[in-house]
C-alpha cells in the first residue's frame, strides 16, 4: 500500500513540476508587461499549476475566461494573459494524455472531420508567411488559429464525458449571463446617466470619461452600444447570440417546467444584453439561427403560440417602426460596408494568391483609405487622446470574413474556408438522414450548436469577427464546433 502510494505521490508531483516549468515558460513574456498583467498572471499560473491534476476544473475555468477581452473598468486588454493561460492548459492536457493508458485515446482525434482543413489551413499560413509585409503580425495570427485549432481536438477528446458537457455548458451560460449583465448595467448608466457611481467599476476608461465630459454624443449613433467585457459591441453581440440561440434550443428539449421558467428568464437577459450592444450582425445571426431552430423544432411548437408571436411581432413594427428605425441604423444602410467591401476587393487584386499576410489587414487598409466615416475619426482621436491609442486602428476588419480572409491569404484561403463549413454542415446533413430523433441532450445540443455555426456564418457576410482570426471567438467557435460534433456521434450511439 505505501509503495502505490509512494508511485503515485511522485507520478502527482511529476505533473505538477511539468505544469508549472510549462506555465513559467510559457508566461516568461509577461515580464515585459505592466505589473498589473504580471499579477494577474502569477495568479492565474499558481492556480493552473494547483488544479493540473483537475483539468476539467481548468476547462472549466476558461470557459468563464472566454468573453473577458479587457478588465471591466480599464483600458488595458488581457490577450496575452489569456494566451498563456490557455496554452498551459492545452500543453497540460497534451501530457496527460500522451502518458495515459488510454486504449485507442487518439481514435476521436483522428476522425476529427475537420483534419484535412487543418492541415491545408496552417500549410497555407506558412507559405503566406514568406510574402506577409508585417511577419511579426502574421506570426501572432498563426498562433491565435493554431490555438483555436487545439481547442477543438481537446473539446472533442473532453466533451464526450456527459457529465463534463453538462458542466461546461452550465458554466457557459454562468458567463454569458454575468457578461450581458454587465452590458445592461452598462447601457443604463450611460444612456439615462443613472448610477454613475459604478461606472468606476463597469464602464471602460474611454466611455468613463466621455461620460464625465459629456462627450457622450460620440456613443450615441442610434443609442449607446455596451461593450461588456469585450472590446468592440459586435464581439459582445454575437457572443451573446451564439448563447442565446443554444438557449432557445434548450427550450424545445427540457420538460421540467421550473428549469424551463429559468431558462426562459436566462434567454431575456441574454436577449436583453444584445440589445444594449446594438449589434445588427447579431440580430441576423439570431434571426437565421431561430428560423433554423423553428423549422426543425415545428411540430413541438404548439400553433397557437406561433399565432400570437406573429401579431405581437406585426405590431411591434408598426407601433414602434420609428424606434427600430432609429435602433439599427437603418438610415446609415450598411454602415459604410459597401466602400470597406470595394476597398478590400482592391487590396485583393493587388495579391490574389498569396494575400498581403495574416494579420495585416487592419495596417494596410487604413494606410491606404483611412477610415471609412467622420464617425468612425471622432472616435478613434477621442480614444487617442484619452488613452494614448485607439483598438479601431488596430483591429480594423473587412466586415466580411471571407473577403477579410481573401485579402489577407489569397484566393485559396476563401475555398478553405468555405470548405470548413461544407464539412459541419454535410456532417449534419448526413447526421439528419442517419440518426433517430432521439430527443434527448445530444439532439438538443447537436441542433442547437448547428443552429449558432448557420448564424455565425450569416454573421460572416457583414463581420469578420467570427473565424479563428480573434481569441474572444476563436475558443466559442471551437467549443460549439466539437460540441456539435461530438453530441451528433453519442445521439447516434444511444439509438
Amino acid at each position: 500500500m505505501d509503495s502505490a502510494f509512494s508511485l503515485k505521490s511522485r507520478a502527482n508531483y511529476r505533473e505538477i513540476i511539468t505544469a508549472i516549468l510549462a506555465v513559467l515558460i510559457l508566461g516568461s513574456a509577461m515580464l515585459f508587461g505592466s505589473w498589473q498583467y504580471m499579477l494577474l498572471g502569477a495568479a492565474c499560473f499558481l492556480y493552473l499549476a494547483v488544479i493540473v491534476l483537475r483539468l476539467d476544473w481548468a476547462m472549466l475555468f476558461i470557459m468563464l475566461l472566454i468573453p473577458v477581452s479587457r478588465f471591466p473598468a480599464k483600458t488595458e486588454y488581457v490577450e496575452p494573459v489569456k494566451y498563456a493561460i490557455f496554452s498551459s492548459v492545452a500543453l497540460s492536457w497534451f501530457i496527460k494524455k500522451a502518458v495515459s493508458a488510454e486504449k485507442n485515446k487518439w481514435q476521436h482525434l483522428k476522425d476529427n472531420p475537420f483534419n484535412l482543413f487543418f492541415i491545408l489551413f496552417i500549410l497555407l499560413m506558412s507559405i503566406n508567411l514568406l510574402y506577409s509585409f508585417d511577419k511579426k503580425a502574421s506570426l501572432r495570427g498563426i498562433f491565435t488559429h493554431i490555438t483555436g485549432f487545439v481547442y477543438l481536438y481537446i473539446f472533442l477528446d473532453m466533451l464526450r464525458k456527459k457529465e463534463f458537457l453538462k458542466k461546461t455548458i452550465s458554466v457557459f451560460f454562468l458567463a454569458a449571463v454575468s457578461v450581458s449583465l454587465v452590458a445592461v448595467l452598462q447601457y443604463i448608466i450611460v444612456q439615462f446617466k443613472v448610477f454613475t457611481g459604478l461606472g468606476w467599476f463597469v464602464l471602460p476608461t474611454v466611455h468613463r470619461q466621455l461620460l464625465l465630459s459629456g462627450k457622450t454624443e460620440l456613443m450615441k449613433l442610434g443609442g449607446y452600444r455596451s461593450l461588456g467585457t469585450f472590446e468592440h459591441p459586435n464581439l459582445l453581440g454575437i457572443y451573446l447570440a451564439m448563447a442565446l440561440s443554444l438557449s432557445i434550443g434548450f427550450l424545445f428539449y427540457i420538460k421540467s417546467n421550473i428549469k424551463r421558467i429559468v431558462l426562459f428568464f436566462v434567454s431575456l437577459i441574454l436577449l436583453a444584453g444584445i440589445f444594449c450592444s446594438g449589434s445588427r450582425g447579431a440580430f441576423v445571426s439570431l434571426l437565421f439561427s431561430g428560423s433554423f431552430l423553428f423549422v426543425l423544432y415545428r411540430k413541438r411548437i404548439p400553433k397557437n403560440l406561433i399565432l400570437v408571436f406573429l401579431i405581437f411581432s406585426l405590431l411591434a413594427i408598426v407601433v414602434f417602426s420609428i424606434q427600430i428605425n432609429t435602433y439599427f441604423r437603418l438610415t446609415s444602410g450598411i454602415s459604410n460596408r459597401n466602400l470597406i467591401w470595394q476597398n478590400s476587393l482592391d487590396i485583393f487584386k493587388e495579391h490574389p494568391f498569396v494575400g498581403s499576410g495574416l494579420g495585416n489587414f487592419s495596417e494596410l487598409y487604413l494606410a491606404r483609405f483611412g477610415l471609412p466615416s467622420i464617425y468612425d475619426l471622432e472616435n478613434a482621436l477621442e480614444e487617442i487622446s484619452l488613452t494614448g491609442s485607439a483598438k479601431l486602428l488596430t483591429g480594423f476588419t473587412a466586415h466580411n470574413l471571407f473577403l477579410n480572409y481573401a485579402s489577407e491569404m489569397g484566393i485559396l484561403s476563401l475555398f478553405l474556408i468555405l470548405f470548413f463549413y461544407a464539412v459541419y454542415f454535410g456532417k449534419f446533413i448526413k447526421f439528419l438522414k442517419n440518426g433517430s430523433k432521439n430527443y434527448g441532450l445530444y439532439y438538443a445540443v447537436a441542433l442547437g450548436c448547428t443552429a449558432i455555426i448557420l448564424g455565425d456564418f450569416i454573421h460572416s457576410l457583414f463581420e469578420a469577427s467570427i473565424g479563428f482570426n480573434h481569441l474572444a471567438t476563436t475558443i466559442p467557435l471551437a467549443f460549439f464546433l466539437s460540441m456539435g460534433i461530438v453530441s451528433m456521434d453519442m445521439n447516434n450511439e444511444a439509438v
